[in-house]
């Protein structure tokens, strides 16, 4: 009989051939949308080493949450400056700026700095971008200018929550799907409302799809309930409760096959659900791993993330623990309440003060591989990514640094 682990390694394979599949057009080694190539927050780049790690650039793109993007050589971001929000384009080899494109927009600093919290998607030659009030645009990404522009509080209803809406776009074929009061599908070339799902309390994270026999299907954690539907019409397939404290679901559902891992912060913890077709079961709970605002990521059956919530960052600790049962192999303090990504066997973490500390992402210990102190410092936030031998970093002040790794 084969084993779990290689069970969830053959999953694991399926999906990200499904994902790589789809069509945000980017090359290889590019970072196109929230969260990555296939949204999870993984690089398949393996060639890099880092101890080689050296600052190339940076510069400042304003205050900010939003994570950067990478296509085609032009790295996208957005910050904001005098109630206005700014999209940024730059050169990912230098930094120099290539285009801006502003918009009105509050910052709604809501015990926190403010300003924004989505990532703009990359699709060919355009990028999607949501706003901190529901403004939503297609814009050309070799120029900045606006194919089109609508908005998500009157096309979905609703309001603005608390701390402003913070969705990054997907990109399914002909369409875009973004999170407000509803899960939602948008022409993505005429901006034009496809179809909406039920409503629901809409919380901070991001929308991911995956394939249930033979057809597409959308999960989306909002600030009530995990939820399936349909990505062709909408249609609610499966919901289960999923409450936090303040209403603050943030992190992005990670799926292998049909189970979707969340996870949340104040004490929640995290669990993983297997998609039936009209329900989703419950496999486990565990407290062990709550992420506050940031995912974990997945390599051979661990997990790896931050435990733990921004205001209690003493507390947090980064932890592995295993896909399947929950259990945590390891913890590590001192990390506060940054964010990760995974590229081959390497875990590349900004600490939230701004150390970049590159790690063996082995679920045998925590091994720390090279530190840079203070590379980026600040309140961070934002994940750092890597494209094409370049990790990117930046903090809520937007200073963005770029640190090369070929």
């Amino acid at each position: 009989m084969q084993s779990s682990s290689l069970l969830v390694q053959r999953a694991m394979c399926l999906v990200v051939a499904f994902l790589l599949a789809l069509p945000v057009a980017a090359q290889a080694a590019d970072w196109p949308q929230w969260r990555g190539p296939s949204r999870d927050g993984i690089s398949q780049e393996t060639d890099w080493d880092p101890k080689s790690a050296k600052v190339a650039w940076k510069v400042n793109v304003s205050l900010g949450f939003a994570c950067m993007s990478v296509a085609d050589g032009r790295l996208f971001t957005i910050g904001h400056v005098d109630d206005h929000e700014i999209v940024y384009c730059l050169d990912a080899a230098t930094g120099k700026e290539l285009w801006t494109f502003r918009y009105p927009c509050a910052k709604i600093a809501n015990l926190y700095e403010g300003g924004p919290n989505s990532t703009p998607t990359v699709d060919g030659d355009r990028v999607y971008v949501v706003g901190k009030e529901g403004q939503f645009f297609s814009l050309d990404a070799a120029k900045g200018t606006k194919h089109w522009e609508t908005a998500l509080r009157t096309e979905l209803g609703g309001k603005t929550p608390d701390w402003g809406f913070a969705c990054s776009p997907l990109i399914l074929g002909d369409r875009v799907i973004v999170q407000g009061s509803s899960t939602a599908a948008f022409d993505k070339k005429t901006g034009k409302l496809l179809w909406k799902s039920d409503a629901f309390l809409q919380a901070y994270g991001s929308a991911v799809p995956f394939e249930y026999q033979g057809k597409t299907m959308i999960a989306d954690l909002n600030s009530q309930a995990l939820i399936v539907v349909d990505a062709d019409s909408g249609k609610l397939m499966a919901a289960t409760p999923w409450t936090t404290q303040y209403n603050t679901s943030a992190a992005t559902p990670i799926i292998v096959g049909n189970q979707i891992f969340i996870s949340t912060g104040y004490g929640k913890g995290a669990g993983l659900f297997e998609f039936t077709g009209n329900r989703l079961r419950q496999k486990y709970h565990t407290t062990v791993m709550a992420n506050h605002m940031n995912s974990c990521v997945l390599r051979e059956g661990h997990l790896y993330g931050v435990h733990g919530n921004s205001h209690q960052r003493g507390d947090a600790s980064f932890n592995c623990i295993n896909f399947e049962t929950g259990q945590r192999t390891w913890t590590q303090k001192g990390l506060g309440v940054g964010a990760v990504t995974l590229a081959g066997d390497k875990l590349i973490i900004l600490t939230d003060r701004g150390d970049l500390v590159l790690a063996a992402a082995s679920p045998d210990a925590y091994n720390e591989l090279h530190r840079m102190d203070r590379v980026v410092a600040g309140k961070c936030w934002t994940p750092p990514i890597i494209a094409n031998g370049r990790i990117y970093a930046r903090n809520s002040a937007g200073d963005l640094v770029c640190v090369e790794v070929k």
